[in-house]
């Protein structure tokens, strides 16, 4: 059995109680009602206020847990710390969410690898998670199947990694987006997923979907490939519709890139790919998208076919 409760006993609640101790000495608080509201001896709070706090910000930090999460518990905790029932509320509550919003699932599966493809706790606490998520990790699981049984696929694969994400409709934020936690990535001669699908673990490809879904809820996926000669060749082969954005002498960040991909296909719905030329320090990339992330795999395989028979 290998239940959260043990990371939460082991390094979530220690590091936390570091970061409640810094706050509320930030607050005024001696170390005698520090130690009163966390159930510890002066000892120990003589001893959390030693370190800096930035070394609790980063232990939470490696579970997967969001700076800004952490600070919202936090909030809560110390509007009434003396008040124990109240405070222990907010820890569970707290808990549980980040639990059903899976901040945790990749840390846990890293220190369990036997957990691979676990969902308990994402079905269990996340209060929003229904059909529509499920619906969309069982087209993810798909389109992970469909990829690694066609060793070619390889030939689409970027130096970073590919991935895929699907979006709920009218998707506002990344943990309402999923993909696969890092990515699909060479092996041998083809190509595996790191991990099972799941919400909120692809950033890039989540913010490009938001952005889209604000306006557009009909494009719902975005598939990442490599951007060369010959999958242009295959684009126009197959009578894809496809335009090209940016320029690789351009000083960009990575929200520019965002805004700029997204903005194409706001621009024009109807859009299957997007040539990213990049910039200065960022890969060239190929986007397609798709009314799901079935469909946008399915465009992907015949592209991959099209590039084999180019390079045969």
């Amino acid at each position: 059995m290998l239940p959260p409760e043990e990371i939460y006993v082991r390094e979530f609640l220690p590091a936390l109680r570091g970061l409640l101790a810094h706050r509320m000495r930030e607050l005024g608080y001696t170390q005698g009602k520090i130690a009163t509201a966390l159930k510890v001896t002066q000892a120990a709070v003589s001893q959390y206020l030693s370190e800096g706090k930035e070394r609790y910000e980063a232990r939470i930090a490696s579970l997967g847990i969001p700076k800004r999460e952490v600070e919202a518990l936090l909030g809560s905790v110390v509007g009434n710390p003396l008040d124990h029932k109240a405070s222990t509320e907010a820890l569970i509550h707290g808990w549980r969410d980040f639990l059903g919003k899976g901040y945790l699932c990749e840390y846990h599966r890293s220190r369990y690898p036997e957990l691979v493809g676990c969902d308990v706790c994402i079905i269990t606490y996340n209060k929003s998670f229904n059909e529509g998520d499920r619906s969309i990790l069982e087209n993810l699981e798909w389109c992970v199947k469909a990829i690694e049984e066609r060793p070619y696929m390889s030939l689409l694969s970027p130096e970073v990694g590919m991935n895929i994400a699907e979006c709920l409709h009218g998707a506002g934020s990344p943990h309402q987006v999923a993909a696969i936690p890092g990515r699909i990535v060479r092996v041998g001669g083809g190509l595996k997923a790191v991990s099972r699908p799941a919400f909120g673990s692809s950033q890039h490809l989540a913010a490009i979907l938001t952005s889209l879904n604000r306006v557009h809820q009909k494009v719902r996926s975005v598939m990442n490939i490599r951007f060369d000669q010959y999958v242009e060749h295959a684009v126009r082969r197959l009578g894809l519709k496809y335009v090209y954005t940016g320029d690789p002498k351009d000083l960009v960040d990575e929200n520019q890139i965002i805004r700029r991909v997204s903005h194409s296909v706001l621009t024009d719905p109807s859009i299957d790919v997007v040539f990213d030329r990049g910039g200065q320090g960022f890969e060239p990339a190929t986007y397609v998208f798709g009314v799901d992330s079935v469909s946008a795999v399915k465009k992907a395989v015949d592209l991959a076919r099209e590039v084999l028979s180019l390079k045969t």
